[in-house]
Parts: structure tokens; C-alpha cells; sequence
């Protein structure tokens, strides 16, 4: 991973996508679940806060993240 100063920059598959898990059931994709993932990968990161874009599937994904109050996403 490269790092600017100041900076770390992550870009993770969805799941489901390239070498990631691909778990075999469909409500396992929902978006709220995705976001979920995106959360807990900050977290475990142990970021603290994080500037999130998408592109894609991703985008809409980024998006609906940025509406989630903290309170409402496990580990914030």
C-alpha cells in the first residue's frame, strides 16, 4: 500500500467481487450489508474517520454510507 503524507489511501473488492469472499447467499449483498462491510473495514483499519468514494456499484454504496448516522453502523 502506498501512503501520502498525511494520507492512507485503501481500495478493497466488494464482496463478491474479484478475490474477495463471495458468500453463496443473495441476502448476503444487500446494501445494507455491503455498507456494513465498508464500516467495519474502517474500523478495523482503526481510522477513526475516512473520506469514502466509490465508483460504480461502490458509488451508490458510498453514498448510502454517508447518510448512516455512526450510531446506526456496529464498531463507530
Amino acid at each position: 500500500m502506498q501512503q501520502c503524507p498525511g494520507f492512507r489511501v485503501v481500495a478493497p473488492d466488494l464482496r463478491g467481487y474479484n478475490t474477495s469472499d463471495k458468500p453463496p447467499r443473495v441476502c448476503d449483498y444487500q446494501p445494507r450489508v455491503l455498507v456494513q462491510d465498508v464500516a467495519d473495514l474502517i474500523v478495523a483499519l482503526d481510522a477513526g474517520s475516512a473520506a469514502v468514494v466509490g465508483h460504480d456499484w461502490g458509488g451508490g454504496l458510498a453514498w448510502l454510507l454517508a447518510m448512516q448516522p455512526p450510531s446506526e453502523l456496529s464498531g463507530w
